[in-house]
């Protein structure tokens, strides 16, 4: 349910988004289209993939925003706010958020999960929650942050040591990237905590599953594990 962003592109195209004269802050694409937050912006513009055209203007009433991520499938639109920390959602083309959580941790990364109803949110220690997208209310707790325990060094004053939360296709699973080479998967239809991490030699960035869930790739500085 809910509006999509369109046919999906199938052929190579290129053109300029913009002109942002202060910057971007963050930006994020589907199949359909392209998502960019100007820096100091409570403003998200919403482009045709295809064609480059400016299609909806998403507004954020928490004011800038930070980071941006959007399904797969383009229906629901997430963005952290940069003051407070607030997770905005939206539906795709839909200007105002129909969800605005304030939770209480500070959030690194967000996945919203159009076909489960809800957004998958990461702190800075890399507990990962689950919330309703309509009403905000806490669906699911996943004990991710004990397994980074002792792995990685949070107490740095290197930034954000989460770096991305990625979800599979299908959206059973969830990829949570924290720097160092630590890649943490989570079965959302499994009741019991993830059973372990991946580790890569490289300091990993991103992620990304295979569009029939059967890969993770991981990206980083030092190139790419599979």
């Amino acid at each position: 349910g809910g509006p999509s962003l369109g046919a999906r592109a199938t052929a190579p195209y290129a053109y300029a988004l913009g002109p942002y004269s202060a910057g971007i802050a963050t930006l994020a694409a589907t199949e359909d289209a392209f998502l960019v937050a100007p820096k100091d912006s409570p403003e998200v513009d919403v482009f045709e993939a295809t064609t480059g055209k400016r299609i909806a203007t998403l507004r954020s009433p928490a004011g800038p925003l930070r980071r941006l991520a959007a399904s797969h499938d383009g229906t629901l639109i997430a963005a952290i706010a940069t003051d407070d920390h607030s997770v905005v959602l939206w539906h795709a083309l839909t200007p105002q958020p129909v969800l605005v959580a304030k939770p209480q941790q500070k959030i690194s990364v967000v996945m919203p999960l159009s076909s489960r109803n809800a957004v998958a949110l990461a702190d800075e220690r890399g507990a990962v929650t689950l919330l309703d997208a309509q009403t905000g209310a806490l669906l699911k707790g996943f004990p991710t942050a004990k397994m980074l325990d002792g792995l990685i060094n949070f107490e740095s004053d290197n930034g954000d040591k989460i770096t991305d939360l990625e979800a599979s296709h299908s959206e059973r699973y969830l990829a949570l990237v924290a720097g160092g080479g630590v890649v943490i998967l989570t079965d959302l239809d499994e009741a019991r905590p993830p059973e372990g991490a991946l580790f890569t030699n490289a300091v990993v960035q991103d992620a990304a599953f295979a569009p029939d869930d059967s890969a993770l790739v991981a990206a980083g500085v030092g190139g790419m594990s599979l």
